[in-house]
């Protein structure tokens, strides 16, 4: 995974201030493009955006959430417009023109990269709301490249995938952080209990001793 912000590197999308992180992973780009086309998840994977509510209309929503990044509450309206390989979050009244979510074949698998666009202030106006910049972007690529190869790893599971979308990802980032840790803490108990079980099945099939 690589992370950028930089005004003096060359931005993915044609920006005078632009920050991107990108996500390689080895799901294929049609069920990347599958994921991502689903706004509510990709939003909510974000490990620093605790929503109140939200509320879609086709393709436009309004959500209310608290980005704990730069401790600012958030009342936001955004449209999602869609094409083959790119969605873009266009919002109102917000720093952040628009998220692009641009989504290519690489060599491993596929490349997502998500950008967040300020361009559309003037420099002066960017300087004086520098404190409503989000700076959540590399924390978010990090969630979804593990969500990613939760996928990969997991998805054989009967009902997993609508365990994850209907349950885990409408959870609070808290509360999922502790869901995840309960799971691992059940199967190491279960990993106990099955080593335990060999050794005294192991112990049965060798008989009483000196027989």
């Amino acid at each position: 995974m690589t992370y950028n912000h930089n005004k003096n590197s060359n931005p993915p999308i044609d920006s005078g201030d632009a920050a991107w992180v990108s996500v390689t992973t080895t799901l294929p780009v049609e069920q990347v493009r599958q994921i991502c086309s689903d706004i509510e998840v990709i939003m909510r994977l974000n490990p620093y955006y605790f929503f109140e509510s939200w509320q879609q209309q086709g393709d436009s929503y309004e959500v209310k959430f608290r980005n704990q990044s730069n401790n600012q509450e958030i009342q936001q309206n955004f449209t999602v417009y869609r094409d083959a390989n790119e969605l873009e979050v266009v919002y109102e009244n917000s720093i952040k023109n628009k998220t692009v979510f641009r989504i290519e074949r690489s060599n491993n698998g596929t490349q997502l990269t998500i950008i967040d666009d300020y361009s559309h202030l003037s420099a002066q106006e960017r300087e004086q709301r520098s404190h409503e910049a989000d700076k959540s972007l590399q924390a978010w690529g990090e969630s979804i490249y593990t969500y990613f190869e939760r996928l990969t790893k997991w998805s054989w599971i009967p009902g997993w995938r609508s365990y994850m979308r209907r349950v885990w990802i409408p959870m609070k980032p808290s509360a999922r952080r502790v869901v995840w840790f309960l799971y691992l803490i059940t199967l190491a108990e279960f990993a106990f209990f099955l080593l335990i079980l060999a050794i005294w099945v192991a112990e049965q099939a060798r008989g009483p001793a000196g027989v």
